[in-house]
């Protein structure tokens, strides 16, 4: 898409679906913030557009502390697959978070934190099992065993063991070896009250841990701040993110990203940061002059980091892999 065709795009489908919608859920204001306040709490969505970029997304506060429910950020000159994927995704936000969210603050029911990390993953799985994608799933028990969970689902003989930062992985495993399907990042899904309350119980024994998995999960450019129950793991941090985002294009942040995520001396979070961003958006590479020798970079990369001894590296492995064949199935 064009610089022009996106933007145009993007604020065309949030003023004829999106505001609708939310005005119809009780939100009032303008087309940048609409707000809706219910009971102790506030949700807002908003619409900013600077340069061609259009940011959009939902956030709140229950009365206790702040959430994001989504952030969506489109690049001038994006693939339209990428632009419809995340409008997809925003949609799906729309139509389960939001309302059970909603929902929530009317009957003011927050449920008490989890006392352990096992107890955070039981939560997370239960919110999951209501997601369109994963209608069914019947999580029977979840225990933790060092730094793996071990998932039992009814109807299979083996559980599902994977690393505690590996929940991509666990997804995949849920749908029985099965990547998401076409047009979205199963990321959106885990989204919420309860992956943020996962993050905490993790952040209790590994702030880092915690760090690294946010940006890898939720954005690497949005960090929790202010009253956000993660903000005090986040104090002083900073990512490569905003250095990275100053490329011209989006072929030329994929190849600026590129380096910093090769290089093993580079801070783990910084790794991590510059992996996200390529993920997100290895589609520009479709189109850039060096497109095969970008893409030819990316699968050295992916190859590498399934060696890793870092488990979150591993499942960057095989999300960077499928994005690069979707890549290259666009082409």
């Amino acid at each position: 898409m064009t610089k022009q065709t996106t933007e145009a795009t993007v604020v065309a489908r949030y003023k004829g679906h999106v505001v609708p919608s939310l005005r119809a859920a009780g939100f009032e204001g303008t087309l940048a913030n609409l707000t809706l306040r219910v009971g102790r709490g506030q949700l807002l969505a908003y619409l900013s557009r600077s340069g061609g970029t259009v940011t959009m997304g939902i956030s709140g506060n229950d009365g206790r502390e702040s959430f994001i429910l989504t952030h969506v950020y489109f690049a001038p000159g994006e693939a339209e697959t990428e632009t419809q994927k995340k409008l997809s995704a925003y949609d799906a936000c729309l139509d389960t978070e939001l309302r059970r969210r909603i929902e929530e603050l009317r009957s003011d029911v927050v449920a008490p934190p989890p006392a352990t990390l096992a107890d955070a993953a039981r939560a997370l799985l239960a919110w999951l099992a209501r997601d369109a994608d994963f209608v069914g799933l019947d999580v029977t028990d979840v225990k933790a065993d060092g730094r793996d969970l071990i998932v039992r689902v009814r109807g299979r003989k083996k559980p599902i063991r994977v690393d505690r930062t590996a929940l991509m992985t666990l997804l995949r495993e849920l749908r029985g070896g099965e990547p998401g399907p076409e047009g979205r990042d199963l990321r959106y899904a885990l989204h919420g009250a309860e992956l943020v309350a996962y993050l905490a119980k993790i952040g209790e024994e590994s702030a880092d841990e915690a760090r690294n998995l946010w940006v890898h999960l939720c954005s690497a450019y949005d960090l929790p701040h202010g009253d956000h129950r993660l903000a005090p793991l986040f104090l002083e941090t900073k990512t490569i993110a905003k250095e990275l985002n100053t490329a011209a294009s989006g072929g030329a942040l994929v190849a600026r990203a590129l380096p910093f995520a090769q290089r093993r001396s580079t801070k783990l979070l910084d790794r991590i940061t510059a992996i996200r961003i390529l993920t997100s958006t290895l589609s520009y590479a479709a189109s850039h002059r060096n497109a095969e020798s970008l893409l030819e970079d990316a699968s050295s990369l992916a190859s590498s980091l399934a060696k890793e001894s870092v488990p979150l590296l591993r499942e960057c492995a095989w999300l960077l892999d499928d994005e690069i064949a979707a890549t290259r199935a666009e082409r």
